[in-house]
């Protein structure tokens, strides 16, 4: 994501695979606009407190201003899950 702004976002559910973190879903909105999508955080674990992870809990979401679906929670070098 070339240029990114930051929302507040909840998690709303989280699916373990195989003992790894699996998927993390999440509901923001932008501009009246709610969007729920979910993010793959396997390989992430390092970034992430996946215990932590509960519906309704508090998260920071990194969005694609001109394309506000496109979203992040986690990544290499930037964690909205505190």
């Amino acid at each position: 994501m070339k240029s990114a702004a930051v929302c507040l976002a909840r998690v709303r559910s989280r699916w373990r695979t195989a003992g790894r973190a699996g998927l993390v879903s999440y509901s923001y909105s932008i501009s009246g606009v709610t969007y729920h999508t979910a993010q793959d955080i396997t390989g992430l674990e390092s970034q992430v407190k996946v215990e932590r992870l509960v519906t309704g809990y508090p998260t920071s979401v990194k969005y694609d201003p001109s394309n506000p679906s496109d979203s992040i929670v986690v990544a290499d070098d930037w964690s909205g899950l505190r």
